[in-house]
């Protein structure tokens, strides 16, 4: 199982002039991301990643996190989702296909 644990520092990142963004020339981002966790699919992952002191920026909109973590591991047999924000905790517990999520909300917003 692959294991990643590494530490990113992105500093005033222009999304535009790094052709992540092709229509917003004023998309920015600044965060450090942490992460420790093991796993080869968003189903698997067993550990934690964390933004924290983030900046976003999106036709001249902010968004300021502070916060950020999400963290899975197991209570029993059933996985835990853990998530944790400035702004909203969630906790998700038992069996989950996160991988199946997109194509079940595509209906939902595409009709």
């Amino acid at each position: 199982m692959p294991e990643f644990n590494f530490t990113l520092n992105i500093a005033d990142a222009n999304l535009y002039k790094l052709h992540l963004d092709k229509l917003d020339t004023t998309a920015n981002v600044t965060m450090l991301l942490t992460s420790d966790f093991k796993g080869n699919s968003i189903d698997n992952i067993d550990g934690e990643i964390k933004i924290l002191n983030s900046k976003f920026r999106k036709y001249n909109n902010n968004l300021e996190l502070n916060d950020f973590s999400i963290k899975t591991y197991k209570e029993g047999e059933k996985p835990v989702l853990s998530l944790r924000t400035d702004f909203v905790d969630a906790d998700i517990k038992g069996y989950y296909n996160f991988a199946g999520l997109r194509a079940s909300l595509n209906p939902l917003l595409y009709p």
